[in-house]
């Protein structure tokens, strides 16, 4: 059985597999001793996004999850005029929900639910299957 680390890793990977396949320029942060600003910068045609992916391997996410210096590196991301983070979320049945924010308002209301269950990570974000077939 893969640890928790490794589960993470390895979907942090994946997502950087598909976002290139779709044409994104791609670069997953290491992780470093001291923490880092997120797990991964997405860029196409002049619009970037900061990404934060997780597994929810019980079907819930806790947003204590995102580490504080996740949280302030995307308060400084919205107040630098950028409008785009996401978070990719691993279901238990493999499916991907992604959840876009667009400012520190709505990063602070996610903040503030404290836990997402999988009816309401699927309501907040929409699906994506990673690996698909492409035709």
């Amino acid at each position: 059985m893969k640890s928790n680390k490794k589960l993470g890793s390895d979907f942090e990977q994946e997502v950087c597999r598909e976002l290139a396949q779709e044409g994104y320029w791609v670069h997953n942060f290491a992780n470093r001793k001291n923490g880092q600003p997120m797990d991964i910068i997405a860029v196409r045609e002049n619009i970037a996004c900061l990404i934060d992916a997780k597994v929810c391997s019980d079907g819930v996410f806790r947003t204590s999850r995102i580490e504080e210096n996740q949280v302030l590196s995307m308060r400084r991301w919205f107040q630098t005029g950028n409008n785009l983070a996401m978070l990719w979320l691993r279901l238990p049945d493999e499916t991907v929900s992604v959840i876009v924010l667009n400012s520190e308002k709505e990063l602070d209301e996610l903040l503030g639910q404290k836990t997402l269950n999988e009816a309401q990570i699927r309501q907040l974000g929409f699906g994506q299957i990673i690996g698909r077939k492409r035709e």
